[in-house]
């Protein structure tokens, strides 16, 4: 069947019975047909959007993705890791997933809502935003993992101590914190401490409170902040930027033709929206998707005025303002594909170190771990930090520290039990 989606379109268009009030009026066996149709439609839609290609090098990257998370699991002892709702879906069929992405607007479509204009347009710019958000997101994860795992191989994660790596901010900062995604501890026994896509933005109550923490919903978001020692909470509400200023910053970068890429910020010289107009937006989107949802026309409330304004940059020049606005000692960029050597060159002079061509090669990650481990900081009450540093051995890992202690405890336990009767 070689049909177009503006053929399968047409077909089922003829076939339905489409009441005034946009009900479709259906008996169950017709129900089951047009299910059928509307699935063959979105696939047919699918890849008028998206080539073959792009599904299939999305499949590879999923595999890559999914490769390292049991590697990382095996080597670090890992129980498992959580992603997103969205990108776990996504995870699982990329294909299906970007199907489901246009199954409201296809319903919309033959319910008469929306003209064939208008799902063209939202239809199409939800696979590709999805598509590209995701490709970004198992790009950005592959490398986080990359560097946990070199980093970790022999030393250990501290947090979270129970075995599990959260790769989503989902509901973390209730309690009005930005706790860190994973606390690593190498091997010399210094900490890092991750936070991916931060600050994001923490629990508020009243327009009080969603005036006080404004600066989170519209702050810049590098890819991680990379902190020395263990940090629990880098909120800092008081300051601008509103969080503890970063050691290292890490931008990724999956595209080849990135740096050739804009994007419109809403920053922070957005004026604060109030508790009331973000309920009037709720009650807005509630009472549209109620009467889509009965078969009515659009429920319209009052307009209000927009005046949240944008800026459009260029992608090259967002990471310089990660590094002019964060202010980290290190700023790094990561590139999947190899750089043209004016783009390098440019952003070497705005004072980024930049690992490029990297692809879904671990080992090229091994010296952007080492240069990581420099700012790992060794807690003050750690006591292997404290015994490696009584006998100068700073690379002796944990482990091993471990189970030599035990052995000299061995040899000298009644010297041993000895001291402890006369310590106080």
């Amino acid at each position: 069947m070689n049909d177009s989606w503006l053929d399968v379109y047409e077909d089922l268009r003829k076939q339905l019975k489409i009441g005034e009030r946009h009900i479709l009026k259906m008996s169950k066996i017709e129900q089951q047909v047009f299910l059928k149709q509307t699935d063959v439609f979105r696939e047919k839609f699918l890849y008028s959007v998206v080539s073959p290609e792009a599904i299939k090098e999305a499949e590879e990257w999923v595999e890559n993705l999914g490769s390292k998370v049991e590697e990382v699991k095996e080597v670090l002892k890992l129980k498992g890791l959580t992603f997103t709702r969205e990108l776990k879906s996504f995870l699982d069929d990329p294909r299906e997933h970007l199907k489901k992405k246009i199954f409201v607007y296809t319903f919309d479509l033959f319910a008469g809502n929306i003209t064939l204009d208008e799902f063209l347009s939202k239809a199409s710019a939800a696979i590709r935003t999805s598509l590209r958000t995701n490709m970004r997101t198992i790009y950005q994860t592959w490398v986080f993992l990359s560097l946990v795992e070199h980093l970790a191989r022999e030393g250990r994660i501290v947090y979270p101590e129970h075995g599990y790596i959260y790769l989503e901010r989902n509901a973390r900062q209730k309690v009005r914190i930005i706790p860190p995604n994973c606390i690593v501890e190498t091997k010399s026994g210094g900490r890092l401490s991750f936070f991916i896509e931060a600050p994001r933005p923490v629990a508020w109550e009243d327009s009080g409170d969603l005036r006080k923490i404004w600066k989170l919903y519209v702050c810049l978001r590098p890819d991680f902040l990379v902190y020395g020692g263990s940090v629990m909470n880098i909120l800092e509400l008081d300051k601008m930027p509103p969080v503890k200023r970063p050691n290292v910053i890490i931008e990724c970068k999956e595209l080849e033709d990135w740096y050739r890429r804009a994007r419109d910020l809403r920053g922070w010289w957005s004026r604060a929206m109030s508790a009331e107009e973000w309920r009037l937006l709720w009650l807005k989107g509630l009472f549209e998707g109620l009467g889509e949802a009965m078969g009515l026309k659009k429920m319209r409330l009052e307009e209000r005025e927009e005046s949240r304004k944008s800026w459009r940059v260029k992608e090259y020049r967002l990471v310089q303002m990660y590094k002019s606005f964060y202010k980290p000692d290190e700023m790094i960029l990561i590139t999947r594909t190899q750089l043209p050597s004016a783009v390098r060159s440019e952003i070497e002079d705005m004072g980024l170190v930049v690992y490029e061509d990297i692809g879904f090669s671990s080992d090229k990650l091994a010296e952007v771990a080492e240069r990581l481990s420099k700012f790992s900081k060794v807690e003050g009450g750690d006591f292997f930090a404290q015994v490696k540093k009584i006998l100068g051995v700073e690379d002796v890992t944990c482990s091993v520290l471990s189970t030599s202690l035990l052995e000299l405890v061995r040899r000298h336990r009644e010297e041993l039990l000895e001291l402890l009767r006369h310590t106080k």
